[in-house]
């Protein structure tokens, strides 16, 4: 059967989760991420991920785990009317989006395994409890660094 590749629209939330277990694999050959959310939920339920080997993304797929798509290797400058117009953003290779498309298309296999492997490390790494293992250490050293503060405007109030 011929491969269909689906551009979703906006998507509410709630709904995203039955878009998900509808598809066969995840891409968002996107120009740059701050993290990465879709990503890692996507990876979570065991989608094999083609996601832009840029930003946010790089802190948590690999090969083992996702198909990272490669950039261009220079940056491209945001529109002049952009909030952000002094930032750069990467450009995806379409030509290595369609080699990976393809791939993923021929060896469900493969990516099935990339998608278990996946959602392993996502609970593994970024599992609530987890994460507050890591968080908490700096929330008790941001609380104590306020409180020194607090103290020593007090004092000076003096």
């Amino acid at each position: 059967a011929a491969a269909r590749v689906s551009a979703v629209p906006r998507v509410p939330a709630p709904e995203m989760p039955s878009v998900s277990a509808a598809a066969d694999a995840f891409g968002l050959p996107s120009r740059g991420e701050g993290w990465g959310r879709p990503h890692v939920e996507a990876m979570s339920l065991g989608l094999p991920v083609i996601a832009t080997n840029w930003s946010g993304p790089t802190a948590f797929m690999t090969r083992e785990n996702a198909y990272p798509l490669a950039v261009q290797d220079e940056l491209v400058a945001l529109p002049e009317d952009s909030h952000w117009k002094t930032h750069r953003w990467a450009q995806p290779s379409e030509d290595h989006l369609r080699s990976l498309l393809k791939h993923v298309h021929a060896s469900p296999e493969e990516a099935r395994r990339k998608g278990e492997r996946a959602a392993a490390d996502v609970r593994r790494r970024f599992a609530p409890e987890t994460v507050a293992r890591e968080v908490t250490p700096h929330v008790k050293r941001l609380a104590r660094e306020w409180r020194e503060e607090r103290a020593r405007g007090a004092e000076r109030e003096l």
